[in-house]
């Protein structure tokens, strides 16, 4: 049986979450990870910590803008998520995204977005099984022959 996992906002040092963060990113340049994750904190995306026996096993980022701004090119939508490998398939991901639609909706927001890689159907059909639908598909976006897949999950159609 495994140990219970707990999630938090996180507020420690992101060095520490660095190997996540490279995960959900999909980049192999740390310092291109840093870049990004400057970019993000310095925008707002708030990030949460799925903890297993005082470690990082998951996170999320979700970003929304809390002035209700809000454009179609800035939607609320999932920044980042990510779980090690030996804690996957264990309820730690469904318990992040749905943490970050509960902070979605809190905020007063009706719907969630996220971008994804198109190419994987493991990572769309778990999307799906969330309530995620796809709303757009941009061909190339990272690179020859990749899908960009835009989903959102409307809450409004979850109560049905």
């Amino acid at each position: 049986m495994q140990t219970p996992f707990s999630i938090e906002r996180y507020s420690g040092d992101f060095a520490d979450l660095l190997d996540l963060l490279q995960m959900s990113m999909g980049l192999e340049s740390l310092d291109g990870v840093q870049h990004l994750l400057a970019v993000e904190k310095a925008r707002g995306t708030r990030y949460y910590v799925a903890t297993r026996s005082g470690r990082a096993i998951g996170l999320v980022g979700v970003w929304f803008d809390p002035s209700g701004a809000v454009t179609e090119l800035e939607p609320p939508q999932v920044i980042d998520l990510a779980v090690l490998p030996a804690h996957r398939r264990q309820g730690v991901a469904s318990a992040l995204i749905e943490l970050a639609v509960r902070e979605t909706q809190a905020a007063g927001f009706g719907r969630l977005w996220l971008y994804t890689n198109g190419n994987d159907i493991g990572v769309l059909t778990f999307y799906r099984t969330l309530g995620f639908r796809l709303a757009a598909a941009v061909p190339d976006w990272f690179g020859e022959g990749s899908v960009k897949a835009i989903l959102r999950l409307d809450f409004e159609e979850q109560a049905d």
